[in-house]
C-alpha cells in the first residue's frame, strides 16, 4: 500500500507544473483589488511586453489567450520588482493586453464608449481552459472594456487630426501622457514582386549573382524618400492617375510621349493602412510631415482614387502584405503595388512582396533587420511611446507607476524581436557592431531628427 501511495505521489508531482502558478480565481481577485493593467495599442511589442512582465514574476508567468491579438499575463510579483507599486509586491497581479486595431487604440481604448473600446480577455477568465496544469490557457472569452493606456508606434500628436475628428468619449486629451517607451522600430518600403523586378532591371541590378529569387541587399533596387512621398501625397492623385504614374520611379508614364516603359501599362496601386494605424501615422509623418508642421501634406486615401491611381486601405499589416503580394497573381495592369510595412515582418524568398532600399540604405542588411537603423544608416525609424492618463478614474496612480516600471524594463531588453531595438538612455549606450541598443534618439518626438546619444 505504501509503495502504491509513493507511485501515485510521484505521478502527481510529474503532472504538476514545474513552478507554482497563480490561478484564474487569484487573478480575478487581483483585479478586484486594483492590481491589474488593461493595455491596448501597438502589436509590434507584444512579445517584448510579455517578456518584460515575466521579469517581475516571483513564480511562473501564466498566460491567457483569446486569439493572437488578445492575451493576458499573470503571476505573483516578486518583492524585488523594480519600480512597481509597493502594495503589488508579493501579491498576484495581471496585465490584459489587446493589440487589435493599431496604435491609436492606446488612446481610443480609454473611452467610456464601448464602440471605441477594444475587446480583451474577461476579468473572470470565462472560457479559459488549460491542458498543461495551469500555465497556459486558451479559448478565453472577451468583453469590451475601458483601457488604462498602452504602447503606440508614435506619440499622441501624430494622431491629432484623427483624435479631433473622433475623440474618445469621457477622455480629456490634455491629460494623456506620451512617455518615451525606450524601444524603437524601423519601417520599410515594400513592393509587389513584379514592381520589384521591374525596378531592379531599370536600375541595372539584375546581373551576375542577382538572379531571380536573390533579394540580397546588393541586388535590391532603391527608392528615395522624395519619390515615395510623391507617390502617396493626395495632392498628386490626378497627375499620377492621368499622366505620370510609375514615371516617378523612371518606369514609364501613362502619357508615353513623356516616357514609355514597363510602368506605362500598370496602374499605380498604393497598399496602405487605415488612419488608426501607427504604421500609417509613421508614414504620414516621415514622408509628408503630416501633424508635424502646418506645411504637412495629406496622404491619399481610397476616396482619392483617380484615373489609373488607386489606394487600397487595409486594417492590419497582414492585409497590406496580402495586398502587395496579390500583384504577382493579378492580371496585366494591376501588378505594380507599393506600401509601408513595419520591420518586424521578415519576408521569405518565396513571398510575393519584398523590401526596397530607401535612399540607398537596406533595411534588411542583417537577419534581424535592425543593424542599419541602429548604425544610423537607415532613417525611417520611429520611437514608441507609452500612453496613459493622469485622470485617476482612467489610469490609477498605481497603474501609472506600474506602466512606468514596465517601460523601464523594456529599456533593459537584451533580445528584442526583429526590427526593434532599445533606445539609448541614461547609462545605456550603443555597444558596437551587432548592438541591440541604438546610437541615436529623437527623445520620443518623432517629428524631430535623430541625434547621436553621446
Amino acid at each position: 500500500m505504501k509503495l502504491k501511495m509513493i507511485v501515485l505521489a510521484v505521478a502527481a508531482a510529474a503532472a504538476a507544473p514545474a513552478f507554482a502558478a497563480v490561478s484564474p480565481a487569484q487573478l480575478s481577485a487581483a483585479v478586484a483589488a486594483g492590481r491589474y493593467i488593461d493595455m491596448t495599442g501597438a502589436s509590434a511589442t507584444k512579445a517584448t511586453v510579455k517578456t518584460a512582465l515575466a521579469a517581475a514574476c516571483a513564480d511562473a508567468q501564466v498566460s491567457f489567450t483569446a486569439d493572437k491579438d488578445r492575451n493576458a499575463y499573470g503571476c505573483t510579483m516578486k518583492a524585488s520588482a523594480a519600480g512597481y507599486p509597493a502594495s503589488w509586491k508579493g501579491q498576484p497581479f495581471v496585465v490584459f493586453h489587446s493589440v487589435s486595431g493599431g496604435s491609436l487604440t492606446s488612446i481610443l481604448g480609454m473611452s467610456t464608449n464601448a464602440a471605441q473600446q477594444n475587446t480583451t480577455v474577461r476579468t473572470d477568465f470565462a472560457g479559459c481552459a488549460s491542458t498543461n496544469g495551469g500555465l497556459t490557457y486558451t479559448g478565453c472569452a472577451v468583453e469590451a472594456r475601458r483601457s488604462n493606456g498602452g504602447l503606440s508606434d508614435v506619440e499622441k500628436a501624430l494622431f491629432q487630426d484623427v483624435l479631433e475628428t473622433d475623440p474618445p468619449v469621457g477622455v480629456n486629451l490634455a491629460q494623456i501622457v506620451s512617455k518615451p517607451a525606450l524601444a524603437a522600430q524601423s519601417f520599410g518600403i515594400a513592393a509587389s514582386l513584379p514592381l520589384w523586378y521591374a525596378l531592379q532591371a531599370a536600375q541595372g541590378l539584375n546581373t551576375g549573382a542577382c538572379v531571380a529569387g536573390n533579394f540580397a541587399p546588393e541586388c535590391t533596387p532603391s527608392i528615395s524618400r522624395t519619390e515615395y512621398a510623391t507617390l502617396v501625397a493626395k495632392s498628386n492623385n490626378v497627375a499620377l492617375g492621368d499622366y505620370y504614374g510609375w514615371e516617378v520611379l523612371d518606369l514609364g508614364a501613362y502619357d508615353t510621349s513623356i516616357h514609355s516603359g514597363a510602368g506605362s501599362t500598370e496602374d499605380t496601386i498604393v497598399c496602405r493602412r487605415v488612419v488608426t494605424s501607427g504604421t500609417q501615422a509613421s508614414s504620414n509623418a516621415y514622408f509628408l510631415g503630416k501633424n508635424c508642421s502646418v506645411a504637412g501634406k495629406e496622404p491619399a486615401a481610397e476616396l482619392d482614387d483617380s484615373g489609373r491611381y488607386e489606394v487600397i486601405e487595409n486594417e492590419g499589416t497582414s492585409d497590406v502584405k496580402n495586398c502587395l503580394a496579390d500583384g504577382a497573381s493579378a492580371g496585366a495592369g494591376r501588378q505594380f503595388r507599393i506600401g509601408v510595412v513595419s520591420s518586424e515582418n521578415l519576408p521569405k524568398a518565396t513571398d510575393n512582396w519584398q523590401w526596397l532600399k530607401l535612399d540607398g540604405a537596406a533595411l534588411h542588411a542583417d537577419a534581424a533587420q535592425r543593424a542599419s537603423a541602429v548604425e544610423m544608416e537607415y532613417g525611417f525609424v520611429m520611437e514608441m511611446v507609452m500612453h496613459y492618463s493622469t485622470d485617476n478614474s482612467i489610469t490609477s496612480p498605481d497603474q501609472r507607476t506600474a506602466l512606468d516600471a514596465l517601460v523601464a524594463e523594456l529599456g533593459n531588453d537584451t533580445a528584442p524581436k526583429a526590427g526593434i531595438f532599445v533606445v539609448p538612455h541614461g547609462t545605456t549606450f550603443y555597444t558596437g557592431l551587432g548592438s541591440v541598443i541604438g546610437r541615436a534618439t529623437n527623445g520620443g518626438n518623432n517629428c524631430r531628427a535623430m541625434n547621436e546619444y553621446l
